[in-house]
Protein backbone atom coordinates (compact mmCIF):
# COMPACT_ATOMS: atom_id res chain seq x y z
CA UNK A 1 0.00 0.00 0.00
CA UNK A 2 1.14 3.84 -0.78
CA UNK A 3 0.36 6.77 0.20
CA UNK A 4 0.34 9.43 -2.54
CA UNK A 5 0.53 13.26 -2.25
CA UNK A 6 -0.96 15.29 -4.70
CA UNK A 7 0.70 19.01 -4.35
CA UNK A 8 -0.92 21.72 -6.72
CA UNK A 9 0.70 24.85 -6.68
CA UNK A 10 -0.50 27.90 -8.37
CA UNK A 11 1.20 31.67 -10.01
CA UNK A 12 -0.54 34.30 -10.73
CA UNK A 13 0.71 36.01 -14.19
CA UNK A 14 -0.29 38.75 -16.16
CA UNK A 15 -3.82 39.24 -18.13
CA UNK A 16 -5.63 36.53 -15.58
CA UNK A 17 -3.09 33.67 -16.54
CA UNK A 18 -1.75 31.25 -13.63
CA UNK A 19 0.74 28.86 -14.28
CA UNK A 20 -0.32 25.51 -12.66
CA UNK A 21 2.51 22.79 -11.32
CA UNK A 22 1.19 19.47 -9.93
CA UNK A 23 3.18 17.29 -8.59
CA UNK A 24 2.55 13.62 -7.28
CA UNK A 25 4.88 11.59 -4.93
CA UNK A 26 4.82 8.84 -2.13
CA UNK A 27 4.24 9.95 1.53
CA UNK A 28 7.61 8.25 2.03
CA UNK A 29 9.93 10.11 -0.84
CA UNK A 30 11.77 6.76 -0.39
CA UNK A 31 9.80 4.78 -2.26
CA UNK A 32 8.91 4.40 -5.97
CA UNK A 33 5.54 5.29 -7.17
CA UNK A 34 3.85 2.09 -9.09
CA UNK A 35 4.82 1.63 -12.84
CA UNK A 36 2.24 2.13 -14.89
CA UNK A 37 0.40 4.97 -12.64
CA UNK A 38 -1.46 7.60 -15.25
CA UNK A 39 -2.22 11.24 -14.25
CA UNK A 40 -4.27 12.72 -16.82
CA UNK A 41 -4.65 16.06 -17.12
CA UNK A 42 -8.74 16.65 -18.22
CA UNK A 43 -9.99 20.33 -19.46
CA UNK A 44 -13.28 21.76 -18.93
CA UNK A 45 -14.53 19.76 -22.39
CA UNK A 46 -13.57 16.40 -21.06
CA UNK A 47 -10.80 16.17 -23.57
CA UNK A 48 -6.91 14.77 -21.71
CA UNK A 49 -5.02 18.09 -22.24
CA UNK A 50 -2.19 15.27 -21.01
CA UNK A 51 -1.48 11.94 -19.47
CA UNK A 52 1.77 11.20 -17.86
CA UNK A 53 2.54 7.36 -16.93
CA UNK A 54 5.02 6.53 -14.59
CA UNK A 55 8.04 3.91 -15.86
CA UNK A 56 9.99 1.47 -13.33
CA UNK A 57 11.91 3.28 -10.84
CA UNK A 58 10.05 7.05 -10.79
CA UNK A 59 9.83 8.60 -7.51
CA UNK A 60 7.51 11.42 -8.63
CA UNK A 61 5.38 12.48 -11.14
CA UNK A 62 5.09 16.64 -12.10
CA UNK A 63 3.87 18.92 -15.15
CA UNK A 64 3.75 22.57 -15.18
CA UNK A 65 0.79 24.43 -17.47
CA UNK A 66 -0.82 27.24 -17.77
CA UNK A 67 -4.66 28.03 -17.43
CA UNK A 68 -6.62 31.16 -17.84
CA UNK A 69 -8.68 32.56 -14.37
CA UNK A 70 -11.88 30.99 -13.71
CA UNK A 71 -11.28 28.02 -16.22
CA UNK A 72 -11.63 24.62 -14.99
CA UNK A 73 -10.36 21.67 -15.14
CA UNK A 74 -10.12 17.68 -13.94
CA UNK A 75 -7.20 15.54 -12.40
CA UNK A 76 -7.53 11.87 -12.94
CA UNK A 77 -5.11 8.94 -11.19
CA UNK A 78 -5.47 5.58 -12.74
CA UNK A 79 -3.91 2.54 -11.00
CA UNK A 80 -4.72 -0.88 -12.79
CA UNK A 81 -8.53 -0.54 -12.24
CA UNK A 82 -8.94 2.11 -9.46
CA UNK A 83 -9.17 5.25 -9.98
CA UNK A 84 -9.95 9.01 -8.70
CA UNK A 85 -11.04 12.19 -10.36
CA UNK A 86 -10.35 16.13 -8.34
CA UNK A 87 -12.09 18.49 -10.44
CA UNK A 88 -10.63 22.02 -10.05
CA UNK A 89 -12.00 25.43 -10.70
CA UNK A 90 -9.25 28.23 -10.55
CA UNK A 91 -11.00 31.37 -9.36
CA UNK A 92 -8.40 33.77 -8.33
Amino acid sequence: DKNLVLVIGILPKYNDKLDIFIRVYCLNQNIYLSPNLHLQIIDENDHIFEEIVTENNDYIIQYKFWGNKGENFSLKMMYNNDYIIENLEFTI
